[in-house]
């Protein structure tokens, strides 16, 4: 089987110097194509910074993600955020601000 992604060595620190925090330790393993893969653990562990490592939305401090054979290096330019941002503002609208007020927040 071909290997769907890769995650080699990934680390995430935020903040610097004493007070930094290490939420992602030298995470390493694959997904094949056709695999199912889960993530569970308690709350604070570092799953969602580790799948914003590897969707581009932040970049590692340290590491490798590859998805199909190429590096991950930051949010895919055809990512569809464009329904999430008109729905949120067609909501604020319900609540009574006015469009282009809702559209800059």
């Amino acid at each position: 089987m071909a290997t769907m992604l890769e995650v080699s060595g990934l680390y995430h620190r935020y903040g610097k110097g004493d007070g930094a925090h290490l939420a992602v330790n030298d995470l390493t393993f694959t997904v094949e194509t056709g695999q199912l893969a889960c993530i569970v653990g308690p709350s604070g562990c570092g799953k969602s910074t580790m799948l914003r490592c590897i969707s581009g939305l932040i970049k590692p401090t340290g590491g490798n993600v590859s998805l199909q054979g190429k590096p991950v290096d930051g949010v895919p330019e055809d990512l569809a955020v464009q329904p999430f941002v008109v729905s949120v503002a067609d909501g604020a609208q319900e609540r009574g601000v006015p469009s282009a007020l809702a559209r800059t927040r």
